[in-house]
Parts: structure tokens; C-alpha cells; sequence
């Protein structure tokens, strides 16, 4: 590690208080009407700010249902287990649902964690790159050689799986509704994506979540279409889930 790199690290480490720094406030450069350790304390404040509405931007419905109280100690003891690494804090929640499902805050619903982590593939579909999407037209292109085409998705696409539905949840929020009870464990899975400017999300089957999990590892459509054999009519469910698919703008151009 360079000099730079170090004295950087230090400088980290005493606004964020993380004790792992035995560098002390004062040695740094004096000058100015304040101490050294008391300008250190204003950016370490502003660094609980900016994290603290960093995550309300990209988790608004889970600090809503929080609270102010509970939200900030949600977010401060993340914080304390996930710092940012990263030049933006736009990345600062990848880790947000998964330490809410560890570590969850007093008293807080038992679908916060899934809602969560809704709410995160929502804020990653919003920043990712765009890219040309799959027309009618140019699938009926592939002809006989559909089956053996490996279709991807657009960088927006996401399939999350959650321990409940949540996705009634997230639409009372976001609609200003009655926000329902927490429900009962039941596995679902959302198709999460972005049309322009706008992010939607789908809860969809189990065949056909399994079917978009085949595609997303690399296996042709005709494998991932297997995913739906125990259909009354399997032919008719790939036709109808891929057709969506195309509809939606979720696939990239073959």
C-alpha cells in the first residue's frame, strides 16, 4: 500500500469511527477555527447523512415501515457490517436485504428482508445499461433454430426470489393503501425489469421462474422450456411465457 493509499485508509477509518486506525485526529494538518478531531467529526457526520438517505433512495418502503428510529439503527449497524467500498453509493445496499433477513431490527415485520430485496432489484434495473430488445419479428427470424438459441436478458432484468409475497406489500406503499399484514412463508418469484425510464416488476410461477433461471445459465430455449412439461399443455405455457418475455422488452435482440 502506497503512503497515499494509507494515509487515505486512516482518514476512513477515523470519520467513520471503525477502529481500525490507531491514527489520531490531531495529527492531521491544523488550520482553520477548529480542532482537528472536531472537522473530522463533521464529515463523519455527513458520512451518517449521506449512507442514511443513500438507502432511503433505494429502500424507501422498508424505512417507511420502519420508522425514523428503527430505520437509522437499521442502518447504522449495516453500515458498521457492509462500509462502502465502492465510488458510489449507489452500491451501498447490495447487502441491505440480506443483513435485514440476518439481523432483523426489533419488532419489524417478518417479510421486511423480502421486500427489501424487491426493492433493491428495483433500484439495480433502474441504473443498468440499456441494450436492443427482442422483437416479434426478429425472433420469427430464427426460425427452426429457435430451439437451440440461447436467449439473454436485458441488463435490467432480474428474477428474485423471496420467502413471501410482497409484492401486495410493495403496492400498498407505493400507492399510499392499506399496508397489509405480514403473511405466512410462501416462496415466490418476481420478474423485475425496465422499459425506459420505467421499472416494473411480475410475480410469475414456479415452471416458469425455473424456465428463466435455464436461460440465464446458458442453456438453449429448448432446454429451458422443459421447465414446463408438467403443463396440461407445455407447448402453449413456453410460447405464452417467451411471448411475454419479448413483449415486455426483457430479452435482448437475438
Amino acid at each position: 500500500m502506497s503512503a497515499l493509499a494509507a494515509q487515505q485508509a486512516a482518514l476512513f477509518s477515523l470519520i467513520t469511527r471503525d477502529g481500525r486506525t490507531s491514527v489520531n485526529a490531531e495529527l492531521l494538518v491544523k488550520g482553520g477555527a477548529l480542532r482537528a478531531q472536531t472537522r473530522v467529526d463533521v464529515y463523519g457526520e455527513m458520512y451518517v447523512l449521506r449512507t442514511r438517505d443513500a438507502l432511503r433512495d433505494d429502500f424507501p418502503h422498508v424505512a417507511k415501515l420502519l420508522g425514523s428510529a428503527r430505520y437509522h439503527r437499521a442502518v447504522a449497524a449495516y453500515v458498521a457490517r457492509y462500509q462502502s467500498t465502492h465510488y458510489s453509493l449507489a452500491r451501498l445496499g447490495h447487502a441491505f436485504a440480506h443483513d435485514l433477513a440476518r439481523h432483523p431490527p426489533k419488532g419489524a415485520r417478518g417479510d421486511l428482508a423480502d421486500l427489501a430485496a424487491l426493492e433493491w432489484a428495483r433500484a439495480e434495473a433502474f441504473v443498468a445499461e440499456d441494450a436492443a430488445v427482442a422483437t416479434a419479428a426478429s425472433m420469427a427470424a430464427l426460425g427452426a433454430q429457435l430451439g437451440a438459441a440461447r436467449l439473454r436478458f436485458v441488463p435490467s432484468f432480474r428474477l428474485v426470489r423471496t420467502r413471501h409475497d410482497v409484492g401486495p406489500l410493495w403496492a400498498a406503499c407505493e400507492h399510499g393503501g392499506k399496508v397489509p399484514r405480514a403473511v405466512k412463508r410462501a416462496t415466490k418469484a418476481y420478474l423485475v425489469w425496465r422499459k425506459g425510464l420505467a421499472v416494473f416488476h411480475a410475480a410469475v410461477s414456479k415452471d416458469e421462474a425455473k424456465a428463466v433461471e435455464s436461460l440465464q445459465l446458458g442453456e438453449t430455449v429448448e432446454a429451458a422450456c422443459l421447465a414446463f412439461e408438467k403443463r396440461k399443455d407445455p407447448a402453449k405455457a413456453a410460447f405464452t411465457a417467451i411471448g411475454s418475455w419479448v413483449t415486455e422488452g426483457m430479452l435482448r435482440a437475438p
